[in-house]
């Protein structure tokens, strides 16, 4: 940089130094060899001079030009490269949303389906539960009554059996709803329902408990109930939230959760 500036200084000094000194040397008489006069001299190399000077000038015009225009052309450049940049990053940005969006309903989905499947299996159970308590007021019954049939052996391995039942029964609903509250996240209107459904499946197993260990609570379930199919009124219960889940909440979940994912898919 040094270097650039003294050498444009040398040749400032010398364009305006150059008509100073050639006027000296003619005054002289230095220059006793040219040709024509002293006039002729200084108009000539005046002439040399300022096309030297106007060169000069047209050659830094050009190169202000030049650089200004780069400049410009590169500023644009930038601008146009930003542009491009801040666009593809929105569209990366849309794109990535709509793709969460659209894992995130395919998830909710799935644990939509996994929540009626795991319903359906509890009413399943459920049913069982309350044949499994019938069947041992029966059997109970004729054990007490000693009516003829099977032996007095063959009904305490029928009791034993609904006994293991029982407790089979009392596990898997547990685990079962324990999943149904984690999934309950994904669908909110489900969470107070399943801890009532929790709290009757409760009182549900304390019942067939209280019954399976004693010598005279058979006897009602030996009355067949008039207005339900279910010998347990927790079990009636507990069959009319599940459907009530099936059919006004998750039914509808799953309803919108499509309609919502075959908008992502036109």
């Amino acid at each position: 940089m040094v270097k650039k500036i003294l050498m444009l200084l040398f040749v400032i000094l010398v364009i305006l130094g150059a008509p100073f000194a050639l006027v000296a040397l003619l005054d002289t008489g230095i220059l006793t060899f040219q040709l024509g006069e002293d006039d002729t001299w200084i108009a000539f190399w005046g002439t040399y001079i300022g096309a030297i000077v106007s060169a000069s000038v047209v050659y830094f015009v050009a190169r202000f030009q030049i650089k200004k225009q780069y400049e410009q052309q590169m500023y644009l450049f930038q601008l146009q490269n930003e542009q491009q940049i801040k666009s593809i990053e929105m569209e990366n940005k849309h794109s990535t949303k709509r793709e969460m969006e659209k894992f995130h309903l395919i998830n909710k989905l799935e644990k939509i389906e996994e929540m009626q499947a795991l319903l359906e299996k509890i009413s399943s159970i459920n049913i069982d539960l309350n044949n499994d308590l019938v069947t041992f007021s029966v059997i109970k019954h004729a054990q007490v009554k000693s009516i003829e049939g099977n032996s007095s052996v063959d009904k305490e391995d029928q009791i034993y059996q609904l006994r293991t039942n029982y407790r089979k029964y009392h596990f898997e609903i547990t685990k079962d709803i324990m999943r149904l509250i984690v999934l309950s996240n994904y669908v909110k209107p489900t969470e107070v329902k399943l801890l009532e459904l929790q709290q009757k499946f409760m009182g549900l197993f304390q019942e067939v408990k209280d019954c399976y260990f004693s010598e005279e609570l058979y006897k009602k379930y030996l009355i067949k109930r008039e207005t339900s199919v279910y010998a347990m009124e927790n079990s009636e219960l507990i069959a009319q939230k599940i459907i009530e889940m099936n059919i006004y909440i998750l039914q509808k979940e799953l309803d919108n959760t499509l309609n919502k994912i075959e908008k992502y898919v036109e």
